[in-house]
């Protein structure tokens, strides 16, 4: 059986992640449609799910407008999955107004789930919803996560005493042009990947600190530095540690062990494991740069490969086959549901609102 899928937004993230992943799928999958704002990406946008396999041949619908007023056509509303690739300010009335126009259709949406308070509000209503809402949260199923996590259950680095996460991030790389309207800029747009990926380590966590320094670019909401700590569910301590104005963009996160550490590269997906230190001498300080040196270059080498070929996905092929197996009746991963894009965004609300509070 074919899984009809319709994609609204025709920008980076639909045809850099989304397309991609449905793809892997192969004929799984059939994606019928796109909606955008701009003419020229929603026809270039179909030109590339024609690729798909399934979807050769067949005609693809396009609607060019705002689904937030515009009128909702049958080829959408009777689609079997809606996905929703569109900036974060959009998502919460998306959402509403695509689960009342579709009652029948699963729909993805990407992280952050919602914005503000009246955001949350709108959509709360649908967090019994069936068929279900999901929500982008993809990295915790990317490969090297996994494995990272693994190693941490299975003792792999003793007992896990701290997580850091961190984020370096350049102001040349490609950003998106409306990240000036959300709460602390870029963080709102980034942030969630990190808050869902540090609850799968240690559980619900509870804010114990946050501060930040301003950017020095007028009109910029993003913080140069953002800063804040946690206590967790686990009862392990976690850091994040962001700097947005950094020389390079890098996203990390460290799981400190009492005999060995793990370090988690987001954006290669690779992970190194170090063993135990020990009393820090020359042969065992040499041993940690031939392992880190080696292993991250393995995994560099390895995920390259990969990438060329077109399969790595960073977990969104896996949020795509739950999200179309939960369209045909199967439960949805409750780390990608609703309530978890709701909690995760609650984090990143609490930092917000104490950075916001301290800088009035």
């Amino acid at each position: 059986m074919t899984t009809d899928v319709v994609l609204v937004g025709s920008g980076n993230i639909t045809n850099r992640r989304h397309i991609p992943a449905l793809a892997s799928l192969g004929k799984q999958v059939r994606v019928t449609g796109v909606a955008g704002l701009h003419p020229p990406r929603v026809a270039s946008t179909a030109l590339a799910v024609e690729k798909l396999s399934g979807s050769t041949g067949r005609e693809v619908h396009t609607l060019v407008g705002d689904l937030q007023s515009a009128d909702i056509p049958d080829w959408i509303s009777g689609a079997d999955v809606i996905v929703v690739g569109t900036p974060p300010r959009t998502h919460a009335a998306l959402t509403a107004r695509l689960a009342l126009a579709a009652p029948a259709s699963t729909l993805l949406v990407e992280k952050p789930l919602v914005v503000s308070t009246a955001d949350r509000e709108e959509v709360s209503a649908f967090a019994d919803r069936t068929p279900p809402v999901a929500v982008m949260h993809n990295f915790q199923f990317a490969d090297g996560f996994r494995r990272a996590l693994a190693m941490v259950q299975d003792g792999s680095i003793g007992s896990l005493r701290s997580v850091q996460a961190y984020q370096w991030s350049t102001k040349a790389r490609k950003l998106p042009t409306w990240y000036h309207d959300l709460p602390l800029g870029l963080f709102w747009d980034e942030g969630a990947h990190f808050f869902y990926l540090l609850e799968a380590i240690v559980g619900e966590l509870s804010q114990v600190s946050a501060s930040a320094f301003p950017s020095k670019e007028p009109g910029d909401p993003t913080p140069s530095v953002l800063l804040a700590s946690y206590t967790s569910s686990a009862d392990v301590p976690v850091e994040v540690s962001m700097h947005f104005d950094a020389g390079i963009s890098e996203w990390g996160i460290v799981l400190c062990g009492d005999r060995g550490t793990v370090l988690y590269d987001l954006f290669r997906d690779v992970v190194v494991r170090l063993p135990y230190d020990g009393d820090h001498n020359g042969k065992e300080v040499l041993r940690t740069s031939v392992l880190a040196t080696a292993r991250h270059w393995g995994g560099v080498v390895s995920n390259g490969f990969r990438m060329v070929r077109g399969n790595l996905h960073y977990g969104v092929n896996r949020v795509m086959s739950d999200v179309v197996a939960a369209s045909g009746g199967a439960p949805l991963d409750e780390r990608i549901s609703l309530r978890s894009g709701l909690r995760i965004t609650e984090y990143m609300r609490g930092l917000a609102d104490t950075v916001l509070t301290a800088s009035r």
